[in-house]
């Protein structure tokens, strides 16, 4: 049962299907992005680093995720992955890893950004880090690298489910780490 005042949604399975396209609002065709929404992205990308106390260079900025490809739905967000060293902040990885998680967690809640109806979540991944996606788009050099295939959209939707799942966790552990 849910409780009195919670939002209900109702949820259509079919939404989540593979498509034949990419998002149209987001790409301009299998190759390329749309350029106002790739401008937008890099922007929301600088403002958030420059917005941080401590400097680290960006190494790239990337979209992945389901609008990155086949599987993309009304429920996708745009994911936002900012590469960086870690290093440049602190030789312990886990402690700049943590401030970063901590940062982001701040910035996706404190700005309400949507493209095209679709909410921007802002990530940090250290460089060398292993990012498993079937569609990983560099916003910088205006393309692919990992080109989505829509075979492999079919059952992507559970890699991404379990992306955000562990991303809740992380932010349980954050705030459990607080109490």
């Amino acid at each position: 049962s849910v409780p009195p005042g919670a939002l209900e949604e109702e949820v259509e399975p079919e939404s989540f299907e593979a498509k034949d396209t990419l998002e149209p609002n987001i790409w301009m065709n299998s190759e390329h992005i749309n350029p106002d929404v790739r401008e937008r992205l890099l922007t929301i990308a600088s403002d958030f680093m420059d917005g941080l106390e401590v400097g680290a260079t960006i190494l790239d900025v990337r979209l992945t995720g389901s609008l990155a490809n086949y599987n993309w739905s009304d429920y996708s967000d745009i994911d936002l992955h900012i590469v960086v060293d870690f290093t440049e902040i602190d030789e312990d990885t886990d402690l700049a890893k943590k401030f970063f998680d901590a940062s982001r967690m701040r910035w996706n809640d404190k700005h309400d950004i949507k493209i095209y109806g679709y909410e921007v979540e802002i990530y940090v991944e250290d460089r060398g880090e292993p990012h498993k996606s079937t569609g990983i788009y560099s916003l910088p050099n205006d393309e692919w690298l990992v080109e989505p295939n829509p075979p492999e959209a079919r059952d992507a939707w559970t890699v991404g489910a379990r992306k955000k799942s562990d991303d809740i966790m992380t932010q349980i552990n954050l705030i459990q780490n607080f109490i």
